[in-house]
């Protein structure tokens, strides 16, 4: 009796370990089932390459080109442009383009040995001030708030212009303004079209006397104690250089008020690469 029931415990022990070796193989097939096929795997034991893509599906294109990742899109920029935006691009003597931010203009233009010496009986020739167009003369935005607004009436354009949006468009070039601020074009030959014309009226407005410049007398007394201290001044304008001149000619600025003048000819886009550009004119770090 012993034996026997030894023996039938012995079978029930077997059936149990057999139902699991049935579970684990299960179980491991239904894991091979749900796995994921490598769409990179050329193909599979017992298969051909072609029936392994016809399964896998279509192949995954590879990105290879890197200039593709940095491209500007419509709806968003990328770190680049940003970066381009805060830096004045310059050509080296290899011919290479490059980028000057604050921190490389800061590492080039530190003063010397000697300069840190001879800055010890003169600190104040260590400085220098940037000044833009619209704080030596106030009324600088009436000027371009007239010209947008004649442009829209002339091309029937809406919404109108209001001062918020000349602020806005201080910071940017004016064919970016034209889509993002005044959002009134995105096609370029339309876009062009304004801006050319918004130039124009500035230059007819200011030529045929219908706008006049007003310095800010403030402003002039300011210039008038820095200039006793030799300190270099650069004024930044959207203007033509000679059309700036021209302009402080005629509300009787001194014409070596400025030493530095960044104009139109130097095609900056932004606030931040005028200041920039005439740092280094000046040459003194930013």
């Amino acid at each position: 009796d012993d034996d026997d029931d030894d023996g039938g415990g012995g079978s029930d022990d077997d059936d149990d370990d057999d139902d699991d070796d049935d579970d684990d193989d299960d179980s491991d097939q239904q894991e091979d089932e749900d796995s994921p096929k490598s769409w990179y795997s050329p193909s599979q034991p017992g298969r051909s390459a072609a029936a392994s893509e016809d399964s896998a599906g279509p192949a995954i294109p590879l990105l290879d080109d890197l200039d593709s990742l940095l491209t500007d899109g419509p709806d968003y920029t990328n770190w680049r442009a940003e970066n381009r935006k805060r830096s004045v691009p310059m050509v080296t003597r290899a011919g290479e383009e490059v980028d000057l931010g604050a921190d490389e203009l800061n590492e080039t233009l530190a003063p010397s040995h000697t300069e840190r010496l001879r800055l010890i009986n003169s600190p104040e020739r260590a400085f220098a001030a940037i000044f833009t167009f619209d704080i030596l003369f106030p009324n600088a935005r009436e000027l371009a708030l007239q010209a947008w607004t004649r442009v829209a009436e002339e091309m029937q354009l809406s919404p109108p212009p209001d001062m918020d949006d000349i602020v806005k468009a201080e910071s940017m070039p004016p064919e970016l303004a034209v889509e993002r601020v005044f959002l009134w074009a995105a096609d370029w030959g339309k876009v062009k079209t304004i801006t050319y014309r918004v130039a124009e009226l500035m230059q007819q407005f200011t030529s045929d006397g219908t706008f006049a410049f007003e310095p800010d007398p403030a402003v002039l007394q300011w210039l008038d104690a820095i200039s006793k201290y030799k300190v270099a001044c650069a004024l930044a304008t959207t203007l033509t250089r000679q059309r700036a001149l021209d302009v402080l000619q005629e509300t009787g600025v001194p014409e070596d008020t400025f030493s530095v003048v960044v104009s139109a000819e130097d095609e900056c886009d932004t606030q931040e690469q005028k200041f920039l550009l005439g740092s280094f004119k000046l040459g003194r770090p930013p």
